[in-house]
């Protein structure tokens, strides 16, 4: 029984370590956001910073 219940737990950690290297990613994400914010605020959205927008934000 306990080999059996060793497997799923293998994979649930393996989720749960993806979910710890997603972390950097929001962090860098919301740093993002911030530097948008700024160059929304200071100057007008043109197509070029639109698409900027979307590769970052994927």
């Amino acid at each position: 029984m306990r080999k059996g219940s060793y497997k799923p737990f293998e994979e649930w950690r393996a989720k749960q370590n993806t979910c710890y290297r997603v972390q950097p990613v929001t962090d860098t994400k919301l740093k993002n956001n911030q530097i948008k914010l700024h160059v929304y605020g200071t100057s007008r959205k043109n197509l070029w910073q639109q698409l900027k927008g979307t590769f970052t934000h994927e």
